[in-house]
């Protein structure tokens, strides 16, 4: 009976992969630091309501565009693929 030996040292391909993941997560964990989207939801305020919403955007269609700062909805005519 052969006796299975073991490698003390994992094999260079899984190295060099666990290395590639590390430096992808830590990449990306810098980029969401440095835009400050790590941690909170700072973009999202708690004073926005519904209620200061026009009633014509609140209940336009499923496009909304800001022309000349003015909010307008719009919406594709029946049949169409967008």
């Amino acid at each position: 009976m052969e006796r299975v030996r073991r490698q003390a040292v994992p094999r260079p391909r899984v190295i060099v992969a666990l290395l590639l993941l590390v430096g992808l997560v830590s990449v990306l964990l810098l980029d969401g630091y440095l835009r400050s989207e790590v941690g909170g939801d700072q973009r999202v305020r708690s004073d926005a309501s519904g209620s200061e919403v026009p009633e014509s955007v609140a209940d336009g269609g499923p496009f909304l565009t800001f022309d000349n700062g003015r909010a307008r909805t719009g919406s594709v005519a029946d049949k169409t693929i967008v």
